[in-house]
C-alpha cells in the first residue's frame, strides 16, 4: 500500500511573499517494505526556481544508511526513486533558499514467496521409484529429505541448488517399505518451510465381471434376437459401475448340436464394438442361421460373452445356457 509523506509548503521566502508562487511538493513511499526487494519512493515538486538535492535515507536507531540522491532542476518534476530497505525512511532537501525535512516509519518483513513440491503421482508400490520437483525462485539453496509414516527420515538431500527456480529429484523405495504416509520436507536454514505428503500401499488393478443380457425363451417363430454383453468394474465396499473408459471387445457365439455326439457351431462375431455410458455391447442376430425349425436337433443354444480390457488385456467371459427343449415344446 502508497502512503504519503505529508503534502506540505516550504516556508515562504520574501520573493514570494512578494508575488512569486510558492513551492509545493508531495512525497509518497510504501508503507510496508519486504527484506531484499526494490520498492520506489516517489516525489511531485510544483513551482520550483532553484536546484534542489534531494536524500532519501534509511534511519535507524544505531545508524542512518542512505538509500539515493538525486538533484532536481525542473520547475515541475515527478519523479521515483528507487531503494532497498529500512525501517525509517527519512527525506531531506537542500536548495540555496529551500529547506525541508520529513520522516516516516515503516514496517520491514521478510519477502514472501511461493515454494510449491509435486510428485509425479499420489501413490507408488514397493521398488518404484518415487520422483519429485521442488520448484523455488528466491532461495539457491535448500534441504530436502525423504520421511516414512513414522517420521524416520530415510533419505536426505543437502545444499540443493535450484538455478533454474526448479529442481528434480528422485528416490527408489525398498521391495518392503513400509505402508502409509510419506512426507517431502523441503528446510532452509535448519526450519522447515514447506511439506508435501504421498501414500505407498499395495495396490492392483480393478477387476470387472461380465454380465449377458439375452431373452428368457425363443421358439421357433423367433426371427432376430438382441444379446447384449456389460462389464462392471467390481472393487472391495463399492457397487459395481459400469467400464467407461476402456474398449472392451465382446463375442457373441450361438451353438447348436445334434442328438448325436457330433456339433455344429455356429459363432457369431461382434468384436470391436465401443462400449455405450453404462459399459454395454449389443448386438441383433438373426436367428434363421440357427434353421429352428428343422427336425432332429436338440435346439440347444449357448451364448458367451468375452471382454479385453484395453491396456492390461484382461479377459473376462460368461455364459448363457437358457434354451433346451423348451423352445421345441413352445411351437405354435
Amino acid at each position: 500500500m502508497i502512503q504519503p509523506f505529508d503534502t506540505a509548503l516550504s516556508p515562504p521566502t520574501q520573493a514570494q511573499i512578494s508575488g512569486n508562487p510558492l513551492v509545493q511538493y508531495v512525497a509518497v513511499a510504501p508503507s510496508i517494505i519486504y527484506m531484499e526487494t526494490s520498492e520506489n519512493f516517489c516525489i511531485q515538486i510544483n513551482n520550483l526556481n532553484e536546484t534542489l538535492n534531494l536524500t532519501l535515507l534509511l534511519k535507524s536507531k544505531s545508524q542512518d544508511v542512505m538509500l539515493n540522491q538525486v538533484t532536481v532542476k525542473e520547475k515541475d518534476v515527478f519523479q521515483c526513486v528507487p531503494f532497498q530497505v529500512s525501517p525509517t525512511l527519512e527525506l531531506t532537501g537542500n536548495g540555496l533558499t529551500q529547506h525541508f525535512l520529513r520522516r516516516k516509519e515503516v514496517q520491514i518483513e521478510e519477502p514472501k514467496h511461493l515454494l510449491f513440491i509435486q510428485t509425479d503421482k499420489p501413490m507408488y508400490k514397493a521398488e518404484e521409484q518415487e520422483q519429485f520437483w521442488v520448484m523455488d525462485k528466491l532461495w539457491n539453496l535448500l534441504s530436502c529429505s525423504f520421511q516414512d509414516p513414522k517420521n524416520n527420515r530415510v533419505f536426505q538431500w543437502r545444499d540443493v541448488e535450484v538455478p533454474l527456480g526448479i529442481i528434480q529429484l528422485s528416490y527408489s523405495l525398498s521391495s518392503d517399505p513400509i505402508l502409509g504416509i510419506y512426507k517431502v520436507v523441503v528446510e532452509k536454514d535448519s526450519k522447515k518451510v514447506a511439506v508435501y505428503s504421498f501414500e505407498v500401499d499395495e495396490y492392483v488393478l480393478p477387476k470387472f465381471e461380465v454380465l449377458l443380457k439375452a431373452p428368457k425363451l425363443i421358439t421357433i417363430m423367433t426371427n432376430e434376437i438382441k444379446f447384449a454383453v456389460c462389464g462392471r468394474y467390481v472393487m472391495l465396499n463399492y457397487s459395481p459401475f459400469p467400464i467407461v473408459s476402456r474398449r472392451p471387445c465382446p463375442i457373441c457365439s450361438g451353438r447348436r448340436s445334434y442328438t448325436t455326439s457330433d456339433k455344429w457351431l455356429l459363432f457369431l462375431g461382434c468384436c470391436g464394438m465401443q462400449a455405450d455410458g453404462d459399459g454395454c455391447f449389443s448386438k441383433v442376430v438373426n436367428m434363421e442361421q440357427f434353421l429352428l425349425r428343422q427336425q432332429g436337433f436338440s435346439m440347444d443354444i449357448n451364448v458367451e460373452g468375452k471382454i479385453t480390457e484395453e491396456g492390461t488385456g484382461n479377459l473376462q467371459k460368461t455364459k448363457e445356457h437358457q434354451w433346451t427343449d423348451r423352445m421345441a415344446q413352445n411351437q405354435t
